[in-house]
């Protein structure tokens, strides 16, 4: 497919060309891309920051064949499941170096006087991640299950890589940073959660629906072959299709529709059929030519060595409105009738921006695709509030501390608000990709404030939340130059999360009143 439609590119603009296939094929070569570029360089970045923050060849050496090796445990465990990877799941893989980088600073060099605060940091950032993606594990969408069990497996591999490591690890030491940082009540922290809730309520939750073209990579080829096909079919309205219970003529079942303005009835078939009365004179004059002209037909064909053998005038009949439909739908492209258990539909193309009428039968792929990832999006935002409920369970088993607990949520309550106040800007939606990205700024940006606050802001935590920010920071902006643009959306929703939650976890210091747990 890909040198047919190499061929077909390189002989435009002479040869104009559509299909689904095609599209695959751009789709498959920017994710491939993707694949290549945004890993390599994800790598490249994030190491060179890691390095510049440490100084330490070891544990770069550790990051780097212990990412190679999460990678080959990820791409394992979705095939334990499945025959197949999407290519989207494989490019977002190259983002394993982000969580790698999280496991390896916060179980290195740990701190022998406060170990029980750095370690419960530890078991908080790790619990919290592994239940971020366990939730995904509960939704129908394949690709979203395969991201799941991708991140699962490679958190897993790379753990299992570090254990042996273990004496490395406890040598390792950080350098601690200090700044100044805001320091707020308990009171202040449950204050702030509380008024981003309400402010989302007040505000309104955006719309959660998908439209597959988030899904389609195009090139100007590609942009130009819809124009060009876009311009000839625009008189046929088939961007929203639609089929219409009929119990009389199709004429007759389309006129509502013609007369509240969602069908131009000029840009149908039926608008060139001919009455009853109209076919009965043409047939009248034809019967009477006819004989004689496919005689003389017939004897020039006969000179030539051809023999044809030509239908009577008499098979010719009248038609009604369902033979036409039916007649032109055989010899052409498109079917503009069906009949389904005895009942006959009449298929239309509603005019551009027509919502679909009830009562009637959607037939665009378009429409359907749409509704599943809308569907798909819902499904996971309630997933997310679920497993967000599982999260503070854990977090209050482990902190012991309600205002300890509001601290680690609290980016995401000021996130969730701006987003909402936002959408109501911009009259934005909430799309499938913003819910993927807000499930890895949930595994990832929880464990700054999970960390901060466990080690009560100490300074060589916070430079470690520092170094693990940066390096998270760099391997998903490098998804910002991603071709796909679900990768490059993807990119954009978590650097900005992630940011956010960076930003309170290293200025924002929780004062007295919230001791963590012993």
């Amino acid at each position: 497919m890909e040198r047919v439609y190499d061929l077909l590119a390189s002989l435009s603009p002479r040869v104009s060309f559509i299909g689904a296939d095609f599209f695959a094929v751009e789709n498959y070569r920017a994710v491939k891309h993707d694949i290549v570029v945004c890993s390599s360089l994800g790598l490249v970045v994030t190491l060179v920051v890691f390095f510049a923050l440490t100084g330490r060849w070891v544990l770069l050496g550790l990051l780097f064949f212990g990412s190679i090796v999460s990678y080959l445990t990820g791409v394992l465990a979705i095939r334990v499941f499945y025959g197949e990877i999407y290519a989207v799941v494989l490019a977002y893989t190259s983002t394993f170096v982000g969580f790698n980088n999280e496991s390896l600073v916060h179980l290195a060099g740990v701190d022998l006087d406060r170990r029980s605060r750095s370690l419960l940091g530890v078991w908080s950032a790790i619990g919290t991640t592994v239940i971020g993606f366990l939730v995904l594990l509960l939704g129908r969408s394949v690709m979203i299950r395969q991201m799941a069990l991708a991140s699962l497996g490679g958190m897993a591999g790379f753990l299992a890589f570090l254990y042996a490591y273990r004496p490395t690890l406890r040598a390792a030491r950080f350098r601690g940073f200090a700044w100044p940082k805001l320091t707020v009540s308990p009171a202040t922290v449950t204050a702030v959660c509380v008024a981003s809730a309400v402010g989302v309520v007040l505000v309104g939750v955006p719309r959660l629906e998908t439209h597959v073209e988030a899904f389609r990579y195009t090139t100007p080829t590609l942009d130009a072959q819809i124009e060009h096909f876009s311009r000839r079919l625009d008189a046929l309205s088939l961007e929203n299709v639609v089929a219409v219970e009929a119990r009389g003529t199709p004429e007759a079942a389309l006129a509502p529709l013609a007369a509240a303005g969602l069908v131009d009835m000029r840009a149908h078939p039926l608008s060139a059929y001919r009455g009853p009365a109209a076919q009965a004179e043409t047939l009248a004059a034809l019967r009477e030519a006819y004989p004689a002209a496919t005689a003389e037909l017939r004897a020039l064909l006969e000179e030539g060595g051809l023999r044809l053998d030509v239908p009577s005038a008499g098979s010719a009949r009248v038609q009604d409105g369902w033979d036409y439909l039916r007649a032109l739908g055989a010899i052409g492209p498109v079917r503009w009738m069906d009949e389904v258990a005895g009942r006959h539909y009449v298929i239309a193309g509603l005019r551009a921006g027509a919502a679909v009428p009830p009562g009637t039968v959607p037939l665009s792929p378009k429409h359907h695709y749409d509704a599943l990832l809308s569907s798909s999006s819902r499904e996971l935002a309630w997933l997310f509030l679920c497993g967000l409920a599982v999260m503070a369970v854990y977090l209050g088993y482990l902190q012991r501390s309600a205002a300890r607990v509001l601290y680690v949520f609290a980016p995401l309550f000021l996130s969730a608000f701006a987003y909402c106040a936002w959408a109501r800007l911009t009259g934005a939606t909430v799309t499938i990709v913003h819910v993927m990205g807000a499930s890895i700024v949930i595994g990832l940006a929880m464990d700054y404030t999970a960390v901060s606050v466990s080690a009560d802001h100490g300074d060589v935590e916070l430079s470690k939340v520092l170094l693990t920010g940066l390096c998270t920071l760099a391997s998903f902006g490098v998804l910002l130059f991603a071709r796909h643009p679900v990768l490059r959306d993807l990119g954009v929703v978590v650097s900005i999360g992630c940011g956010i939650a960076l930003a309170f976890a290293l200025f924002v210091r929780l004062g007295p009143g919230a001791r963590a747990a012993a």
